[in-house]
């Protein structure tokens, strides 16, 4: 009859069918979960609480070599719609679980290439290379997006690495003071 009495308690009343909640679907670039994680998933929760919605991130090892990832965003349909802008507006690329594109490059990367964008390579010692790249390209993620600066470390192992910053000058700053 949909209720049930625990023993020598109130009776509760249980709805016929628990409604699963609202839920927008997307896919993004392996390769930017990141952005969207953030170091220890720092930026996953700021994220979910200033939007009140839950979001579920694929684990890489689920995405058999697809290079994209599913992400999950549960909440309310406004909560839903600017989180989802907030992530459109750090990933490369997104498309909806069924195909439809809703961003197809990365806006920062074009005007990277911009007539007043420059190119500034650092030379860092190859010790201190590992603090600056982060565990897993954590800590050029959070420059690159902090500063809008697209930044690139060499992989050699020399003694000496580059690393690689093109963007606007004040983006080229800000990745700096980073």
């Amino acid at each position: 009859n949909g209720s049930t009495a625990p023993k020598g308690g109130p009776v509760v009343s249980l709805p016929a069918q628990v409604q699963p909640p609202p839920r927008t679907s997307i896919l993004i670039p392996d390769a930017d979960a990141g952005k969207i994680l953030g170091r220890g998933g720092e930026r996953l929760r700021s994220i979910q609480d200033s939007h009140s919605v839950r979001i579920i991130v694929q684990r890489r090892e689920e995405c058999s070599g697809s290079g994209q990832r599913g992400v999950q965003i549960e909440g309310s349909e406004e909560g839903r719609a600017r989180c989802l802008q907030d992530i459109l507006d750090m990933v490369d690329w997104c498309k909806t679980a069924d195909g439809q594109l809703l961003k197809s490059q990365d806006t920062r990367r074009e005007a990277s290439t911009s007539e007043t964008a420059r190119t500034v390579i650092l030379y860092i010692d190859s010790e201190d290379m590992g603090r600056v790249i982060g565990r897993g390209g954590a800590t050029i993620t959070d420059i690159q997006a902090v500063s809008s600066c697209q930044v690139k470390a060499d992989k050699t192992h020399n003694a000496e690495r580059s690393l690689e910053l093109t963007g606007e000058v004040d983006q080229i700053e800000k990745a700096k003071a980073v």
